[in-house]
């Protein structure tokens, strides 16, 4: 909950609330996104005049994430301004450390891969000059769409796969390498597992120091290709669990995914 001067906190669910603001400028609060899917710990806010604070252990410090995004904007008279940034989403399921900011001016859009490290444009399609009221993504999708609503409309980006990580997901691409391949198969969990566990090391090392990075990029690797191994096992033999056709489908998603690391 934002208010005025800073962040409240509620563990209960109802009417006991508790500040958590330590780090955060004594301005007002104006947007806040949570990563509630897999760290609910991880909070953003927007604060007037400071632009974008995160916290990754529930409210218990904060440090700002602006590196990238556009200039706060100066306050208008007596009024304070949110700064540019008027939304925040976050891509909680397919990419945590993904997130969305509307840009208040110029119409633009700015996301981060590395939880706010950094910012960079996202801006095809966009009408500029239209402020961007509010930011939206699909995850249930592959890849996440992410939606746009502005002074002038709504707009739909989809998040294309492109050729650098953490996004697109390693969930993403297996997802989209196995749709026609694994259709009705059940994927045995040892495969899922490599996979998961090279997702969540790849995830880790986007906000790491760059040789912490490499060394988790480094065992990320030998999870997928543990991944593949376990695909051509599973396809052979008289009891078989899934087909070579998706075996095959299983070691590309590997391949692709290690060949970005």
């Amino acid at each position: 909950m934002g208010l005025g001067c800073g962040v409240l906190k509620t563990t209960s669910g109802r009417g006991s609330w508790s500040a958590v603001s330590t780090g955060l400028p004594r301005t007002g609060v104006c947007v806040l996104a949570v990563d509630g899917t897999t760290s609910p710990s991880t909070v953003y806010a927007v604060l007037s005049g400071s632009g974008v604070f995160k916290t990754t252990n529930g409210g218990g410090s904060w440090s700002a994430v602006n590196n990238g995004l556009p200039k706060l904007l100066p306050s208008c008279g007596e009024l304070p301004r949110c700064t540019d940034v008027s939304a925040l989403a976050v891509d909680a399921t397919t990419s945590p450390s993904t997130v969305y900011a509307g840009i208040e001016s110029g119409g633009s859009v700015f996301k981060t891969r590395n939880g706010g490290g950094s910012w960079s444009p996202l801006n095809a399609g966009l009408k500029y000059g239209v402020s961007v009221e509010c930011v939206a993504v699909d995850a249930t999708t592959c890849p996440s769409t992410v939606y746009a609503g502005t002074a002038g409309g709504a707009f739909v980006f989809q998040n294309t796969c492109g050729a650098t990580l953490p996004c697109p997901s390693v969930r993403c691409i297996l997802e989209a390498a196995t749709n026609d391949a694994c259709a009705g198969q059940a994927i045995p969990a040892s495969i899922r597992k490599n996979f998961d566990r090279a997702a969540s090391l790849i995830e880790q090392s986007a906000t790491r120091p760059p040789k912490q990075a490499r060394k988790l990029r480094r065992r990320a690797k030998e999870a997928l290709a543990h991944a593949k191994t376990e695909a051509t096992r599973a396809a052979k033999g008289k009891k078989r669990k899934i087909s070579t056709n998706c075996a095959a489908a299983l070691r590309v998603a590997a391949k692709r995914v290690a060949a970005a690391l």
